[in-house]
């Protein structure tokens, strides 16, 4: 095992101390994003996009203060049906459901990119011209 797996192994295993001291909601959010049943980060971040709503998920990317969401437009972003899914996992209306990924969605999408980059996005990007 080299020394970026063991660093890597290293900050998933503090971002699951971190969810499961959130309850349920936040355990099941980190497994959502984790087990990429929203898609991938660089999936969700696209889906965000191009539903105007790029610039909220790029403050959870990014190294500053998380921008806020709502539970409408999380509805908006997933769609009713993703929604209805996470509701039936937590035992919980739709619309409670998305209360819930409004106030764990960001908090997750930050702890899994501490470098303020996408896991896919080159660290060192390459020169536009």
């Amino acid at each position: 095992m080299g020394y970026l797996d063991l660093l890597k192994g290293k900050a998933l295993a503090k971002f699951g101390e971190w969810a499961a001291q959130q309850g349920p909601v936040g355990r099941l959010t980190a497994d959502l994003v984790q087990n990429r049943e929203l898609g991938s980060l660089s999936a969700l971040s696209q889906t965000f996009q191009e539903k105007g709503l790029g610039e909220i998920m790029s403050s959870w990317v990014g190294t500053g203060a998380n921008g806020p969401i709502t539970a409408a437009q999380i509805q908006a972003v997933l769609g009713p049906d993703k929604v209805r899914l996470i509701a039936a996992k937590l035992g919980v209306p739709p619309e409670l459901a998305g209360e819930e990924l409004a106030k764990f969605l960001p908090a997750v999408v930050d702890l899994l990119t501490p470098d303020g980059k996408l896991p896919n996005e080159p660290k060192n990007p390459a020169p536009r011209g």
